[in-house]
């Protein structure tokens, strides 16, 4: 099996390098110039074989999100709902017929617990408990409508809350239901059409 080393794993090398410079830099300090530059190019070549060891590792450290065209399946409308606000049933409704244009449908939710830091930092549950409500009564709405729907309760940041969604959820279409206009942010930086619902208050 063809497995990714794990992140603590591909770290030891990498701190053995840099024990073994900085016992390199002591050590030239004690010799002279030329030991100072001999240090130094090994420290270089240390630093440059611990850059491309991470990069063979297989981990991503972008915040890209994969393509999920290729994911896609064609014959189905999947669309994700961002419930940043409560999601108004009717436009909801409305919008997902027209779009699937007779396809089945399948919807994933995705509510961000939109907070600020002092509440992060209070341990203020009401964000979660608020981003709960919105998922529920946006599932309940989608019930009759889809052949199958699921979501959960996302980051904080909701740029970042549909990004993690998008890693799951190979969706055709964003569907954003908040009382800030987040539609053309997300739609510049995913790459997928987004359309905006009229929040509820």
């Amino acid at each position: 099996m063809n497995e990714s080393r794990p992140r603590e794993f591909i770290a030891i090398p990498m701190v053995s390098l840099l024990l073994g410079a900085m016992f390199l830099a002591l050590g030239a300090a004690a010799v002279g110039v030329w030991a100072w530059i001999v240090a130094g190019a090994l420290i270089l070549f240390g630093i440059a074989y611990g850059l491309r060891t991470y990069r063979r590792s297989g981990l991503d450290l972008s915040h890209e999100v994969p393509d999920a065209a290729g994911r896609r399946d064609s014959t189905t409308y999947n669309v994700l709902v961002v419930a940043e606000a409560r999601c108004p049933a009717d436009e909801l409704h409305r919008i997902v017929q027209a779009h699937a244009a007779g396809r089945p449908v399948t919807a994933f939710v995705i509510a961000p617990a939109v907070s600020s830091r002092l509440d992060r930092i209070t341990g203020d549950e009401a964000a979660y408990e608020r981003a709960n409500a919105y998922l529920e009564s946006t599932l309940t709405s989608l019930e009759g409508l889809t052949a199958s729907q699921r979501g959960k309760v996302g980051s904080h940041d909701p740029l970042q809350a549909i990004e993690e969604a998008l890693r799951e959820f190979p969706a055709e279409e964003i569907l954003v239901s908040a009382h800030s206009d987040r539609s053309l942010a997300a739609e510049t930086r995913f790459g997928v059409h987004v359309s905006a619902l009229t929040p509820r208050r």
